[in-house]
């Protein structure tokens, strides 16, 4: 027997058991685990795929030769992916473009900018003068009329029968010895004033007498109560730049069966004869717009500021003549001068009534034969 103690035989280590699962494992559950599928990795590996060929021959022609001692080193070549067949590929989107088929317009030029600017103002200055005469028929509607002062007549006296007999016969003998022959005009000074209107000159014979037009008719569709050769005075004691038509004022007169008288009349009241300083038909240099009667323009192919420019006296004198027999007389009715002048110079920028009376004293002063 040993001496050293022996040790008491030692009793083994119970086993535990070993937990088992709360659910028993299947053959499914055991297969290895799979990583979650990732498309858009797919998808790019299809677009590397897709672009790889072309991308690796670029790489290849720019990849210098191998030379003596180089040896190119080994790429490592990128496979493709499975791609899911349930992936689609994207598509690039068509994008249409429309091409604009209406012509670019240049801009426009100065020169053609100045000849829109120049035509939209004559425009508008027709339009201002149509309006302008629109205007001076609707104030000759609202204005007060011209009414002439007629002078009262005077009583009448009482007369005897017998004062009346010896009347009759006194004018009956000088009647009759007018017209007794040569001796009978020696004897009475009215044998030779009959002479006078029956022979060379009649017009100026009535003028003398105030026969044919006395004063106080101012009708102006009469017969000319003034020969050429007055108009032609008048005019030359204005100093005007008319001298030498009157021909022309006494000739359209005859035409449009209107007295000259009241024409010139018109044009020294307008244009003192066109020698005012302030007369819109004075033009630069010297010349003038033969606007006997200062008419506006209202659409008239040349004018001079707001009024017409004509290219002669002829042919601005028979305008005149022509809208007075048009316009006023045949158109509106009117006959004499005061139907008139309130229309033709109203009263928001004349003096109707000092207008009416300067053309009543100048063709009264020309029949009672005081012409200069």
């Amino acid at each position: 027997m040993s001496s050293s103690k022996q040790r008491p035989p030692q009793t083994p280590r119970p086993v535990r058991n070993r937990r088992e699962p709360l659910f028993p494992l299947e053959a499914d559950d055991v297969a290895p685990r799979r990583s979650p599928p990732q498309p858009l990795k797919d998808i790019v590996g299809d677009l590397d795929d897709a672009f790889a060929p072309p991308l690796r021959g670029l790489a290849d022609r720019a990849r210098p030769a191998p030379g003596r001692g180089h040896t190119e080193p080994e790429r490592p070549v990128s496979r493709p992916s499975a791609v899911p067949a349930t992936v689609a590929r994207p598509t690039q989107p068509q994008v249409a473009v429309r091409e604009s088929r209406r012509p670019l317009r240049a801009a426009p030029s100065s020169a053609e900018r100045l000849i829109d600017e120049t035509e939209t103002l004559r425009r508008k200055r027709v339009q201002y003068d149509e309006s302008a005469t629109d205007l001076f028929h609707a104030e000759r509607l609202t204005a007060r009329p011209y009414r002439a002062s007629v002078p009262m007549s005077a009583p009448p006296l009482a007369v005897s029968p017998w004062l009346l007999v010896v009347i009759v016969a006194s004018l009956s003998i000088l009647v009759l010895s007018s017209f007794g022959g040569e001796s009978s005009t020696r004897l009475s000074p009215w044998g030779s004033l009959m002479a006078a209107i029956t022979g060379e000159a009649p017009q100026q014979a009535a003028r003398i007498t105030g026969i044919a037009r006395p004063a106080g008719d101012y009708a102006l569709k009469a017969a000319p109560s003034l020969s050429p050769q007055d108009i032609d005075r008048i005019l030359e004691s204005y100093g005007s730049p008319a001298t030498g038509s009157g021909a022309v004022w006494h000739s359209l007169g005859v035409q449009y069966g209107i007295d000259p008288a009241f024409a010139v009349a018109f044009f020294i009241h307008e244009s003192g004869a066109g020698t005012a300083r302030n007369w819109a038909g004075n033009k630069p240099g010297g010349a003038t717009t033969h606007n006997v009667g200062n008419i506006i323009c209202a659409g008239y192919p040349t004018c001079f500021n707001r009024f017409r420019d004509y290219p002669s006296w002829e042919t601005g004198i028979e305008d005149w003549y022509r809208l007075i027999d048009v316009e006023y007389i045949q158109g509106r009715g009117h006959r004499t001068v005061a139907d008139i002048i309130p229309v033709y110079a109203p009263s928001f920028e004349n003096d109707v009534d000092g207008y009416v009376n300067v053309v009543h004293r100048l063709v009264d002063e020309w029949r009672q034969g005081r012409i200069p």
